[in-house]
């Protein structure tokens, strides 16, 4: 599990020379802060940061995070109340009006809450100051907690929670902490458990809120272009009003030490082992966690380090591999490694991550390895930090955790004093095998893969990109930026999936993987450490239009990367161990694509949606065309990149242009035309849509995705449509006011504009439970739509232009930001200094523009449901609990699915009798209470005999299946369509049947026009079935209104 606890980072840098970490002379010096206190004890950190028109805000909530929650440990009480007042009704304004408000400050707002505190934050503009402290005010002290709002928001994180359940970073997380903590609270999880959580009532939420949410408790950090006196007036005005409260600090309960090894198993719907390794460690602030984050750095950071270097690359053993220290402030951490890797592999891999740490405990560190991670921190650090809202979060972390906002630098300064001596101490007194803790998720079984044998700059000047052609036609842009002695270097160059075919599909990303491998006078291994000992970072990356390329190192180093690139870009030779190398990764990639929802959610619309385009196509490939690549087909496709007419290249940071430029013009001299050309198809005039389209998966939510086609990133309807995306996004946005705002349908919901040079698409995604699909899609489609009635208010266009200009200028905070924006439109066409424009074509966008481009674009849909609830799906779930079933039992499964109970008639004293013999006949048995089998609807087997086991009633069954036939429909063509898709799985082998009985059953049923059957003589003989086919949702509703009956007579 990798967690960011105990690394810290900083900013402010006296200066860097050469290659040498400079020591204690010479350290970075502290954020030139304020920090005082309110007269309501409210602690406040200002820093005046003047070269971009933005501030950032941030309150942080202590003692409110799930370790403090006492009596509420487990029902995740503080991250309910983060959604409550994270935008909620106050007694001020209304929820739209709050909304409204964010809207027109940029909509660059959010909150989250962690195991020790709670953070509310908005980045916006400097106009918008008193606006945001006002607002932020409002939403900590006055919340309203209305009725409606607390419900809904009990429905929304259930579905938040759900969809945890899907994640199997969580589940390990979770599985790691339950092992690492016996008695700490920390082993709960933030978010609670369900049925803890959905105890909480309105009265739970006002006690906590009234007992946390007090000025002393509070911390209020203020980063941007204000002054000091301007902070200080809205600061006392807004938060000084927050009242105080009585001493907020909790004790918790001592950890008992580990005292010999533990270890935890669980299976997860994953292609890959996820393995960690943890040994207990130090808390945020202990002596040597710097020295122990350090250790995990140089263990694991950069393709050079020991572990990726040995377990990764030579003995292939794992497809990823990190270490680090954990260290949080409420008590002892940990430090960590962990990897993926096939299940196969878990021992030795475990074994060998094992051997390299005692390795480091017994002295094998050498100075350069210690050196080298200490120039990446630094690096690292210093570029991670350049925007106000990280600045804020870094700052207030420090100052809540330990009072100190400079914490993060006296820390850094710490590690760049440490030795390798330092290192192998930590690593000898805190890597015991002995208290080893290992957590283990594995893949179930069915999903095992078969293994074969410093100036300042006004913030305009971000867009001042000066761009020149090299001899050879490379473009090359330019801005240089000396207020960090840093550089950040991008490049686009022809590439990426616009260029592939289902043959070669993915070998942009391989070859991508495959750049830094080796070159004509280079090894993987020199090309990394090189790379590495500066500190700097390389790297190549396939995107849908283009091959795109990374480096960021300390400007006084652009000789060496300048070289590097142009080595890596044009002279890579395809080493065929390499090869292998890469082929391993990019085939474990394409294996674990799908184990994220929305992953797999996008991977399925694109197939559907981009028919016939290669958008259609997967990045990261097909399974079968990479296991054909080699080094002949992969040389061609590279000497057809090469076209030095449309390399573009843009840097951005500390540097002479003049003298960059003859750098780049030496080393970039011999890229030439080495073949033809790529060509990228054209798109398809017109492509259909395609209606709604249902794809099986073995999660237990569905992703639905609702598309229209739109035009390339050139179009002049470009803005408008970005400026709808807007309106239709954010929490005042149509899409969350219709499926979160009112309902709690969904938990997830977002607008997304694809646009790039070749296509371009308007999506909204959700997810939500199956049984809420059609309501979603109908919801969903409705709220789009509403683009096309009429024309956007003026307040509400404002507000939408809003929320696309502010992120937008946050977006271009840092170096490797604006080079990569520059890069990407001289690429695409429009210019380097595109950016500048689109911020005025965005404020040029009217109400009539948004509406003819809606009403032209929102014609027809496509709609692409991900769910279990889909035919083919739940015929595989049904094999799998009952692996003896024959064809007649799936199809009876299916027509109950997809029909419900409604052939059974609705008299119900008959449906009474048809229920009492078998209910008196039968014997209580635990087990699962229901058996979901509806294709777009919750449809289910009721388990009669767990019923009986749990204390049900007869009148229970008797009510829920009356009221579910009365709720079912005919849906015979729908059956026999879904039947169709079944036995079409059935002949491919997609899903397995025993024999090929199913051939005559098939045709017999089609000759009887699909007619109801009864289950097999040898189904019942062996699995002896005794349930109801009812609709989920109203048995368990009945099943709610009979406890409530008993309760009353109670």
């Amino acid at each position: 599990m990798k967690r960011n606890g105990g690394a810290v980072k900083s900013l402010a840098i006296a200066f860097v020379c050469g290659c040498c970490i400079l020591r204690a002379h010479a350290e970075l010096q502290p954020f030139q802060c304020e920090t005082y206190v309110l007269d309501n004890g409210m602690r406040v950190v200002f820093l005046e940061k003047r070269d971009a028109p933005l501030v950032a805000l941030r309150v942080f909530v202590k003692n409110t995070g799930s370790v403090y929650e006492r009596e509420y440990l487990g029902c995740g009480i503080s991250h309910y109340i983060e959604h409550l007042v994270a935008g909620g009704t106050t007694t001020r304004r209304s929820e739209a009006e709050a909304s409204r408000l964010i809207k027109k400050m940029g909509d660059e707002y959010n909150a989250y809450t962690t195991l020790d505190h709670t953070c509310y934050h908005i980045e916006t503009t400097r106009a918008f100051l008193r606006d945001a402290a006002q607002l932020l005010t409002e939403f900590v002290k006055d919340c309203a907690f209305l009725t409606n709002e607390v419900e809904r928001e009990k429905g929304v994180i259930t579905q938040e929670i759900r969809m945890g359940k899907e994640s199997p970073e969580r589940a390990h997380n979770e599985l790691q902490s339950e092992l690492m903590h016996l008695v700490s609270p920390a082993r709960v999880p933030v978010i609670g458990y369900l049925d803890n959580f959905q105890r909480l009532t309105r009265d739970d939420v006002l006690k906590y809120h009234r007992e946390r949410y007090v000025a002393n408790n509070m911390v209020v950090v203020l980063v941007g272009d204000v002054t000091r006196d301007e902070a200080r007036a809205v600061l006392d005005e807004t938060f000084g009003t927050v009242p105080r409260g009585p001493d907020t600090a909790i004790p918790l309960p001592p950890e008992p030490p580990v005292t010999a090894p533990r270890a935890g198993t669980r299976r997860f719907n994953v292609k890959q082992a996820h393995v960690s390794l943890s040994f207990p460690g130090v808390r945020q602030g202990a002596a040597d966690a710097a020295a122990l984050d350090l250790l995990g750095r140089v263990l694991s950071d950069g393709e050079s380090s020991i572990l990726a270097r040995s377990i990764k690359r030579d003995k292939q053993l794992v497809f990823s591999v990190w270490a680090g220290n954990w260290a949080p402030s409420f008590g002892p951490g940990a430090f960590e490694a962990g990897f993926t890797c096939d299940e196969t592999n878990v021992s030795a891999a475990a074994g060998a991550v094992i051997a390299e740490l005692l390795s480091a405990a017994a002295g094998a560190l050498t100075h350069e390895q210690v050196a080298r991670a200490q120039r990446r921190a630094l690096v690292s650090y210093t570029g991670g930090l350049q925007s106000v809202g990280d600045i804020a979060g870094d700052m207030g972390g420090g100052m809540i955790s330990l009072g100190d906002p400079n914490y993060s630098i006296r820390y850094l300064n710490a590690m760049m004093r440490l030795t390798t001596a330092d290192l192998q101490r930590v690593a000898s007194a805190y890597l015991d095998t002995n208290k080893l803790i290992t957590a283990v998720l594995l893949p179930n079984e069915e999903a095992v893969p078969r293994k074969e044998p410093v100036a300042r700059i006004h913030s305009e000047d971000t867009y001042s990109f000066t761009v020149t052609r090299l001899s050879n036609g490379v473009r090359l842009a330019l801005r240089r930026d000396d207020r960090l002695p840093l550089a950040a270097l991008r490049l686009y160059a022809p590439g990426g999936l616009v260029y592939e075919t289902r043959g070669n599909n993915g070998i942009s990303s391989f070859i991508a993987g495959m750049l830094t491998r080796g070159t004509d006078t280079r090894s993987a291994d020199e090309i990394a450490r090189t790379v590495e000992s500066l500190g700097a970072s390389l790297s190549y990356n396939a995107t849908r239009e283009a091959l795109h390329g990374a480096a960021d190192c300390l400007g006084a180093h652009l000789p060496t990367v300048v070289e590097l690139l142009a080595d890596t870009l044009m002279n890579a030779t395809f080493p065929a161990d390499e090869i292998e190398k890469q082929r391993r990764l990019a085939l474990a990639a394409i294996r674990t694509e799908r184990d994220q929802w929305h992953r797999e959610g996008m991977l399925n619309f694109s197939e559907v949606f981009y028919k016939g385009f290669p958008y259609a196509m997967p990045l990261a490939g097909s399974t079968a065309a990479v296991e054909r690549f080699d080094a002949d087909g992969l040389r061609a496709f590279h000497r057809g990149m090469l076209q030095p007419s449309n390399i573009v290249i843009a840097v951005a940071g500390s540097f002479d242009p003049a003298e960059l430029t003859a750098l780049f013009e030496k080393h970039f001299a011999a890229c030439a035309p080495r073949a033809a050309a790529l060509m990228a198809p054209a798109l398809p005039a017109y492509l259909d849509d395609a209606g709604t389209a249902t794809i099986g998966t073995p999660r237990k939510q569905a992703t639905i995705i609702l598309g229209c086609h739109a035009p390339d990133s050139l179009s002049d309807e470009r803005c408008p449509l970005i400026v709808a995306e807007s309106h239709l996004g954010g929490f005042s946005g149509a899409l969350f006011t219709a499926l979160r705002g009112k309902d709690d349908l969904v938990y997830v919901v977002q607008p997304l504009v694809q646009m790039d040079a070749h296509a371009g698409a308007l999506l909204a995604l959700a997810q939500c439970e199956p049984r809420n699909t059609a309501a979603v899609i109908d919801k969903m489609t409705n709220a789009i739509l509403s683009l096309a009635a009429e024309p956007m208010t003026d307040a509400g266009l404002a507000d939408a232009k809003n929320a696309v200009i502010i992120p937008f200028l946050a977006g271009r905070e840092t170096l490797g930001q604006q080079a990569d924006m520059a890069a990407l439109w001289e690429y695409r066409g429009r210019g380097a200094t595109y950016p500048r424009e689109y911020v005025r074509h965005i404020e040029a966008v009217t109400a009539d523009d948004v509406l003819r481009a809606a009403r032209r674009r929102l014609e027809s849909f496509t709609c692409v449901v991900t769910t279990p609830d889909d035919a083919v799906q739940r015929a595989k779930d049904f094999l799998a609990a009952y692996p003896d079933a024959e064809a007649q039992d799936v199809y009876k499964a299916l027509y109950q699915g997809v029909c419900g109970p409604g052939h059974l008639g609705a008299d119900r004293e008959r449906l009474r009798a048809s229920v009492v013999e078998e209910w008196n006949a039968i014997e209580a048995k635990q087990g699962p209470l229901f058996l979901p089998i509806g294709v777009t609807h919750d449809w289910a087997w009721l388990n009669l005999k767990a019923l009986k086991a749990q204390g049900g009633s007869l009148e229970e069954v008797v009510d829920a299946l009356y009221e579910s036939i009365r709720r079912a429909g005919p849906r015979h063509e729908t059956f026999s369509q879904n039947w169709a898709r079944v036995a079409a799985a059935f002949a491919s082998g997609e899903v397995k049947i025993k024999d090929d009985s199913w051939r005559a059953f098939d045709e017999r049923m089609a000759l009887e026009d699909f007619p109801v059957v009864h289950h097999t003589d040898t189904f019942i003989r062996k699995y002896a079935p005794a349930y109801r086919v009812v609709s989920q949702s109203v048995a368990a509703e009945r099943m709610r209104a009979k406890e409530h009956e008993e309760e009353g007579e109670e």
